[in-house]
C-alpha cells in the first residue's frame, strides 16, 4: 500500500468506522516507523525501543481519537510527545545504567559492591545483570556492531533473552526491578 493512500485510508477513519486498534495500527505502521527513525536519528536512542514507546502511544491515541482533527495530525503529535516524554524520562536512567556497566566493567571503584546488589534481585533479574556484567563474546561481538554503548547492552540482551523463551513482560519486569533497586 503507498503511503498515499495509506494516507487517505487513515483520513477517512471517521467514514470507515470504528475498525480495530490492531488493523488501524497496521495502516498507519510505515507513518510511524518513519517517524520513530527520524526521533531516533535526532535523538541517538534505540529504535526498538523507541518503537515500543510509539507503539504504546498509538494505543493512547487510538484510544482518545474524538474525530475532531483527522486521525494522522492526531497521532503524530501523540507519538511525538509520547517519544519526547519518554526521553526525558530515561534521560536519567540511561546515564545511571552506563555508570552501572561501567563498574561491572571497571571494577567495585565506588563502593558499588556487585554481590551485594545481586542479594537483592530475584533470580531473573540476577540473570540480566549477569549477562551485562560477564557477557558472553557472542553478544560482545553483536553490542559492539551496534555501538557498543549501554543503550545497545539492553537491546541486544533483551533480544537474546527473546531467543531463549522469554516473555515480554518478564524481561520488563526484571528491567525495572534493577532499576527499582539501583534508585533506591
Amino acid at each position: 500500500m503507498s503511503m498515499v493512500s495509506c494516507l487517505s485510508k487513515v483520513e477517512s477513519f471517521s467514514d470507515r468506522g470504528r475498525e480495530s486498534a490492531e488493523e488501524t495500527f497496521e495502516e498507519v505502521r510505515s507513518l510511524v516507523e518513519n517517524w520513530v527513525r527520524s526521533f531516533v536519528k535526532k535523538n541517538g536512542m534505540n529504535f526498538d525501543d523507541a518503537m515500543s514507546r510509539a507503539t504504546d502511544a498509538f494505543l493512547s491515541a487510538y484510544d482518545k481519537y474524538d474525530n475532531r482533527i483527522p486521525f494522522v495530525p492526531w497521532l503524530h503529535r501523540c507519538v511525538h510527545y509520547g517519544l519526547l516524554s519518554w526521553a526525558r524520562s530515561n534521560f536519567k536512567q540511561r546515564k545511571r545504567y552506563t555508570q552501572v556497566r561501567d563498574e561491572c566493567i571497571i571494577g567495585q571503584e565506588r563502593n558499588f559492591r556487585v554481590a551485594v546488589f545481586m542479594e537483592e534481585l530475584t533470580e531473573d533479574a540476577a540473570m540480566v545483570v549477569k549477562l551485562v556484567c560477564d557477557t558472553p563474546p557472542e553478544l560482545k561481538r553483536i553490542i559492539e556492531s551496534k555501538g557498543g554503548e549501554a543503550r545497545n547492552y539492553k537491546s541486544t540482551i533483551r533480544d537474546h533473552l527473546k531467543e531463549i523463551g522469554w516473555t515480554a513482560m518478564r524481561i520488563a519486569e526484571s528491567f525495572c526491578e534493577i532499576r527499582r533497586i539501583l534508585s533506591e
